[in-house]
C-alpha cells in the first residue's frame, strides 16, 4: 500500500472533461503476471491522452501501472498509443485488476481477485465510464500447478467469472487470451483447448492473443515477455 501511495503521489491528475471531449476507449485489463508490469519494455511514450484509473484518481498513465503487483512494465500504454495514432480513438483510459501466479479458481465471485475486479469496475464509474474492452490473460498457473481435473473445469471456471462481469452490468466484449506457456512447461493442450472453447461471439466472448505462440525468444525468464514479447 506505500508503494501505491507513492505512485499516486507523482502522477498527474486529468480533468473528466478532457476524456469526455472526444472518443474515449476504456480498457479493464485482468488476470495473472503477464496482463500487468513483468514486462521490460520501457520507453512508452507517456501523455495525457493514455490515462490509468485506480481510487478516486484519473491520472496520466505511467509504468507501472497502478492494480498490479509488479514494478516493471506493461504493454498497455503502448497499446494505447497505437489506438491513437491509428486515431481509433483519441483517449485510452486503463484500469487493471492484475496479480500474478494467480488460478482461475481465485477469480470465480465471491473471492479475493473477483473483488478486486469489482473495486476496479467501481473506479471507473466515479468517472461515468464503462469498460468498452475487458481484457483477460490468465491461464499460466493453472497449466503449471492445477490438477487434470482443475484443467477440464477451467472453462466453466471462466465462463463462471464472465458471468459475475455481467451481473455486475459489464456488457463489453471480452477478449480472452489463450496463455499456458511458462518456463517450465510447454503449452499445454488440454488448457489451450479449455481456454479457446469459451469464445462465443454471439454472447461477446472473443479470441484474444495466443500469447503461447511467443516462445523464449520473447520472453525475459521464459514466462513473462521481454521487449519482443510485448510489441
Amino acid at each position: 500500500m506505500d508503494d501505491v501511495r507513492r505512485q499516486l503521489v507523482w502522477r498527474p491528475s486529468i480533468p473528466l472533461a478532457s476524456l469526455r471531449s472526444g472518443r474515449t476507449i476504456v480498457l479493464l485489463v485482468t488476470g495473472q503476471s503477464n496482463a500487468g508490469d513483468y514486462g521490460e519494455a520501457p520507453g512508452a511514450r507517456y501523455g495525457p491522452e493514455i490515462c490509468e484509473i485506480f481510487g478516486a484518481r484519473l491520472m496520466e498513465a505511467r509504468d507501472p501501472l497502478l492494480g498490479s503487483d509488479a514494478t516493471g512494465y506493461s504493454p498497455w500504454i503502448a497499446v494505447g498509443n497505437r489506438l491513437v495514432n491509428a486515431r481509433r480513438a483519441d483517449a485510452v483510459a486503463l484500469a487493471l485488476a492484475v496479480r500474478g501466479g494467480t488460478a482461475i479458481r481465485e477469480w470465480l465471485p465471491g473471492r479475493s481477485m473477483n473483488r478486486m475486479v469489482q473495486s476496479r469496475i467501481a473506479d471507473l464509474r466515479r468517472f461515468g465510464l464503462e469498460p468498452d474492452y475487458v481484457l483477460w490473460q490468465q491461464g499460466e498457473s493453472d497449466a503449471l500447478y492445477s490438477p487434470q481435473t482443475e484443467k477440464l473445469a477451467y472453462a466453466a471456471a471462466l465462463r463462471e467469472f464472465i458471468a459475475s462481469l455481467r451481473s455486475a452490468g459489464i456488457t463489453a466484449p471480452v477478449l480472452a487470451a489463450v496463455a499456458t506457456r511458462t518456463r517450465w512447461n510447454a503449452p499445454d493442450p488440454l488448457l489451450r483447448a479449455q481456454q479457446i472453447s469459451v469464445v462465443n461471439p454471439r454472447v461477446s466472448i472473443f479470441a484474444g492473443p495466443d500469447t503461447d505462440a511467443l516462445g523464449p525468444a520473447y520472453r525475459r525468464d521464459g514466462t513473462h515477455f521481454n521487449a519482443a514479447g510485448e510489441r
